[in-house]
């Protein structure tokens, strides 16, 4: 997974949308790049990604 932010030093973790579930925290890669690849045992449809600084995004 890749996202970007507009804050260079935002944390940006995945949750599963529909319970909430803390997936991953983003590797912040510098200049507002965030990536990682993991795996999940389940399929959860849909996650979001939320901002330290209070954005989030929901991912299909």
């Amino acid at each position: 997974m890749e996202a970007t932010s507009t804050n260079s030093s935002a944390v940006l973790k995945c949750y599963v949308t529909s319970t909430g579930a803390l997936i991953r925290t983003l590797t912040n890669n510098s200049g507002g790049k965030h990536s990682e690849q993991f795996s999940w045992p389940t399929n959860p449809q849909s996650i979001t990604v939320r901002s330290s600084n209070g954005g989030r995004q929901r991912a299909l």
